[in-house]
């Protein structure tokens, strides 16, 4: 089995966990921490929506909670046809945004 193929198998694992009572869109995701340690998430619902939390943070708070600060990839699964993080985050932050100009 290849890494990515580990690493989607782990984010559907995920998935079965996703709490989402309300939308029904039940979402997995998996982050490869540097290490090669596999981090998983789910999204979970709340009635205020306010309080609800996506499958990528859910699985990066529980890395960062655990001491790794370092990443080489994530994947996200749902229930639809196609799905990129690119899709996500057309316009991600990155070093580049932090430089300040005088």
């Amino acid at each position: 089995m290849s890494g990515s193929d580990r690493l989607i198998d782990a984010a559907r694992a995920a998935r079965r966990h996703a709490q989402a009572p309300y939308s029904g869109f039940q979402v997995g995701a998996a982050i490869e921490c540097a290490d090669g340690t596999v981090v998983t998430g789910c999204n979970i619902e709340n009635a205020t929506y306010g309080l609800t939390v996506c499958a990528e943070r859910v699985a990066l708070w529980k890395a960062l909670s655990d001491g790794r600060t370092a990443f080489t990839r994530v994947v996200v699964v749902a229930d639809t046809a196609r799905m990129r993080l690119s899709d996500l985050l057309p316009l991600p932050f990155d070093r580049s945004l932090l430089s300040r100009t005088e």
